[in-house]
């Protein structure tokens, strides 16, 4: 029962996209790369990173934990409460993404209010979009701030203070 999170995409076309995933199943998954609904569509070739973790919460060696979970919703113009079923210490580090195809606008998703309890999800469409978007699965990745090695496999799991902005 994957949870497949996809992102970041490279910068080899100055053209703005995001990540859509489609048809995960235990196999694998399909990944394509949509430009905003503005745009024609044909991009170059990218690289993107991705992170597949089985769903439900697992408590890692060190006693931390994570939980890899799927919430079917349609948020566009407000947010939709998630929960955790994993005892989180401390607040997440939660990434998400669209797992679905169901609608043809460019969408992606946007989180707030993460806390050791839950957070906030909902989707965003281009912004002189009117916010109406079908239902989705989102897929999320919580995992408390740690770093260590799982299976030979080292990880880092952080975040950054209030302080990105656009600017560079």
């Amino acid at each position: 029962d994957p949870v497949v999170i996809v992102k970041p995409l490279s910068a080899h076309c100055d053209d703005p996209a995001v990540v859509r995933v489609d048809g995960v199943d235990p196999e694998g998954f399909s990944v394509i790369i949509q430009e905003l609904d503005y745009l024609d569509g044909i991009h170059a070739l990218e690289t993107a990173s991705y992170l597949v973790v089985e769903h439900g919460q697992h408590q890692l060696p060190d006693g931390s934990w994570l939980e890899a979970g799927l919430v079917d919703t349609d948020a566009t113009a407000s947010f939709a409460d998630v929960a955790f079923d994993a005892s989180f210490k401390t607040e997440p580090v939660v990434f998400a993404g669209v797992t679905t195809f169901n609608g043809s606008d460019t969408v992606t998703t946007l989180l707030r209010h993460i806390d050791a309890a839950g957070f906030q999800i909902k989707m965003q469409e281009q912004e002189k979009k009117k916010q109406h978007h079908i239902v989705e699965t989102l897929a999320f990745l919580a995992w408390e701030p740690s770093s260590g090695a799982i299976d030979g496999w080292r990880f880092e799991v952080g975040r950054t203070p209030d302080a990105v902005t656009h600017e560079s």
